[in-house]
């Protein structure tokens, strides 16, 4: 496992929209540093860390705010950039291609929302030693919620949210570890131990009902 701790860890947020700036913010409370965010105009870094705030409250009707900086520099150049932990939260999949990702220097790179990473780039990423946390493990949470919902409806029962808190961290630790585990078991990346895991439950319980 990547000794990555989120706490004192210099923290690049590549797509400050919505889902960017929440995690962005998420980072700041738990100690982590964000040096890093880019919008559709380009990105701001600085290895000291970024006021979060600040940009939050700048960013103009559409949601960008590096536009307004003149030390702006480019998003290629922000995912070169020092840093700890890459967050990927960007829709555009034109950004991390095979030549940008080559030289990404984070130990590890977390997607968001959709898949922005290619086969190819994902490989390149695998052998250069990053760890990619990819967005069908890190978008599990709401599916997750969902089943506790279920699950209450379903026993009559109620969670308070310390519960139902406690519950979601287990699931994402399990599920992060299962998948983790057979990712280097087999030698293959995260998403596709990911897809292989999801193939294996739906199969166990075709035979479990006699569809076999």
């Amino acid at each position: 496992m990547k000794d990555v701790d989120l706490s004192g860890s210099k923290v690049i947020v590549h797509g400050f929209g919505d889902t960017g700036a929440y995690l962005a913010k998420r980072i700041e409370a738990a100690g982590g540093i964000v040096v890093g965010v880019s919008d559709g105009h380009g990105a701001l870094y600085d290895a000291d860390g970024l006021d979060i705030d600040y940009l939050l409250d700048r960013r103009d009707s559409f949601g960008m705010v590096t536009n307004l900086f003149r030390k702006s520099i480019s998003k290629e150049r922000l995912l070169s950039s020092e840093c700890d932990i890459l967050i990927d939260a960007s829709i555009h999949k034109d950004t991390m291609t095979e030549k940008a990702v080559s030289s990404i220097q984070a130990k590890v790179i977390v997607e968001t929302a959709k898949q922005t990473l290619n086969n190819e780039a994902t490989e390149i990423l695998r052998k250069n030693g990053k760890l990619i946390v990819p967005e069908i493990l890190s978008g599990l949470g709401n599916l997750a919620l969902s089943a506790l919902e279920q699950q209450q409806d379903y026993k009559k029962e109620t969670f308070t949210e310390d519960e139902v808190n406690e519950r979601l961290n287990a699931s994402m630790k399990h599920a992060f570890m299962n998948t983790y585990h057979l990712s280097n078991t087999e030698q293959i990346n995260m998403r596709e131990a990911a897809y292989m895991i999801g193939i294996r439950k739906h199969a166990d319980a075709f035979v479990h009902r006699g569809w076999s």
